[in-house]
């Protein structure tokens, strides 16, 4: 006859507060717990953003209309908690 037996800990962590801290508009971000510090945290940058098709080739690239963006120097963004 084998015994098994299994305990479970359940631990409450304090809140968190988590910044993004965006650098203009670079298309690039960090985003750290603001007690650590800004170098604790990991910087994210966004070249460019495209619609590509199931292949991977870019759709919406003629016509007046464009399906990318390849700066985002003059875009404006915001990032907000979720809804």
């Amino acid at each position: 006859t084998t015994t098994m037996t299994t305990t479970t800990t359940t631990t409450t962590l304090p809140p968190l507060k988590v910044v993004v801290d965006v650098q203009g508009q670079s298309g690039k971000f960090t985003v750290f717990e603001e007690s650590k510090g800004r170098g604790s945290g990991i910087q994210i940058t966004m070249d460019a953003l495209r619609e590509v098709d199931a292949q991977g080739n870019a759709v919406g690239t003629s016509g007046s209309t464009k399906h990318s963006i390849n700066t985002f120097a003059p875009q404006s963004f915001s990032i907000a908690a979720a809804e």
